[in-house]
């Protein structure tokens, strides 16, 4: 019998420091979110590639890509596929920032958004979306509770946005 504890992690609250963590990603890098340190930083969990609301997700991001760049956010979408699969979904939506894979789902725990099964799909993250600021403190998180319901983009550009540059938050 395992202990099943560790796979029920709340999701870091804002004001806390954002776990670390080092994942494999299309790029052809690793991605380690301490080396992103005084930048702000968008991690984006899904479940799977081309899952129709997953993928609708990733779009969002997609379509606001340029705002949040012109913000200086840096935006990283993670799931628990494996980078050749997160590769292919990366190349076939023309997805301009980088996907990282959480195979191991050490990070989907970490940030309390591992879900054992959720709509059929097993083992996966859950749709959730963290704003790590330059200190890598949470400054926003959002976390569904069903794959189809997607992030207020708005709200998460407003949050970047509206940081005081002084205060080298984002």
């Amino acid at each position: 019998m395992t202990d099943d504890s560790e796979d029920t992690v709340s999701p870091p609250q804002e004001g806390q420091l954002a776990p670390d963590f080092r994942l494999p990603a299309v790029q052809g890098e690793e991605v380690h979110l301490l080396e992103l340190s005084g930048r702000c930083v968008i991690l984006v969990f899904f479940s799977q590639s081309f899952a129709t609301y997953d993928t609708m997700e990733i779009r969002a991001f997609v379509d606001s890509y340029i705002a949040l760049r012109t913000l200086d956010a840096t935006v990283i979408g993670i799931s628990t596929e494996p980078v050749q699969a997160l590769r292919t979904f990366a190349e076939q939506e023309e997805i301009p920032f980088n996907l990282a894979s959480d195979f191991d789902r050490e990070v989907a725990k970490a940030y309390g958004v591992f879900e054992e099964e959720m709509d059929g799909f097993r083992q996966v993250a859950r749709p959730a979306v963290f704003v790590v600021s330059k200190k890598q403190r949470i400054m926003y998180r959002w976390v569904s509770e069903k794959l189809e319901t997607l992030p207020n983009l708005d709200k998460v550009i407003d949050i970047i946005h509206g940081f005081d540059s002084t205060d080298e938050i984002c």
